[in-house]
């Protein structure tokens, strides 16, 4: 009998056996590699966006955000909260309402009652002219300084000088606001 032809068939197998199992094991090590990088890419990633009603560019990510972004946020805030009419009241803390997160916005909406009533109340108006705006992206934070004019039935208020801290939270890709805060030892 020729065991020979029968060796060499074995050892063929065998080698063809060892090819079969390094291919299998690179194959998998790749696709194994390419889940975790897609992994990391998909929750690592930027968008960036250049808004039409700014000229600034910021970026939003799943896990930050560029401190442009919370400086923008911080004026948008400010400015729904602080710049008013009768007319334009309703609408604008609407808007501010929803900035805020789902939890909270019923509070928010009750302690802003009493203020529109006021507002309607007396004819009141209100505008803030933002003089400097500085941002903590790590605390989340905005402070955002300027004047503030005031008219109650068409009289003119002295305008007051005024110190604001947006505090946010950024969940998700979403960044919140939590509260807005006026400072009053601000030099």
């Amino acid at each position: 009998m020729n065991t020979a032809y029968r060796d060499n068939a074995i050892a063929k197998n065998r080698l063809l056996l060892k090819l079969t199992m390094a291919w299998a094991v690179s194959s998998s090590a790749a696709a194994l590699a390419l889940i975790f990088i897609c992994f990391y890419a998909l929750t690592h990633q930027q968008v960036h966006w250049l808004p039409m009603c700014t000229g600034a560019e910021f970026s939003i990510g799943q896990r930050n955000y560029s401190s442009a972004y919370l400086k923008e946020m911080t004026e948008k805030c400010a400015d729904l909260r602080l710049t008013y009419n009768p007319e334009t009241i309703d609408a604008r803390y609407a808007m501010l309402t929803h900035l805020l997160p789902a939890n909270k916005q019923e509070v928010f909406a009750k302690l802003l009652d009493e203020e529109r009533k006021t507002v309607h109340d007396k004819n009141i108006s209100s505008v803030f002219y933002s003089e400097s705006v500085s941002v903590d992206v790590a605390h989340h934070q905005g402070q955002i300084a300027g004047l503030l004019y005031r008219t109650s039935h068409g009289l003119q208020l002295a305008p007051e000088r005024k110190v604001y801290r947006l505090q946010f939270t950024f969940k998700d890709g979403l960044l919140s606001l939590s509260s807005i805060q006026e400072i009053h030892d601000a030099t």
